[in-house]
């Protein structure tokens, strides 16, 4: 389960870190496909999934044994997703269809992350199980 962690947290890392440079680099483009004329946005959101990805990195090297590090990298996960899908459901900043669509499959590919990182931590047993009622 260890190795499963850790490349759970390494694509997730790849994820991030390929999302960022994206942003920052084709920022324009992505306002375009968006519909969404806010030019600093992408970047800064590039730049924190930057450094997201950075410390998901050095977790997944350094601190793999950390329950509270991943559970926290896991929640991180969930309000990504959770955000992703308050702005979809209510049509938030009135993005484009395709602006929409991309932000769904983000969201499931980060859900996923998520989901799989929690599972290995509980699998590895770094997490008491949750007592059926």
């Amino acid at each position: 389960m260890r190795q499963q962690l850790k490349l759970w947290l390494s694509i997730n890392a790849c994820f991030s870190g390929i999302s960022g440079l994206t942003m920052i680099f084709f920022s324009d483009a992505l306002q375009k496909i968006f519909g969404f004329t806010h030019p600093v946005v992408f970047p800064v959101v590039g730049l924190s999934l930057l450094l997201f990805s950075a410390s998901l990195l050095y977790v997944t090297r350094y601190q793999l044994d950390n329950p509270g590090k991943i559970m926290t990298i896991s929640l991180m996960d969930g309000l990504w997703v959770l955000g992703s899908l308050v702005i979809i459901i209510f049509q938030l900043f009135d993005l484009t269809r395709t602006g929409y669509f991309l932000m769904l499959i983000t969201a499931i590919f980060v859900g996923l992350f998520g989901m799989m990182q929690y599972r290995c931590l509980i699998a590895h047993r770094k997490l008491p199980r949750a007592r059926s009622v």
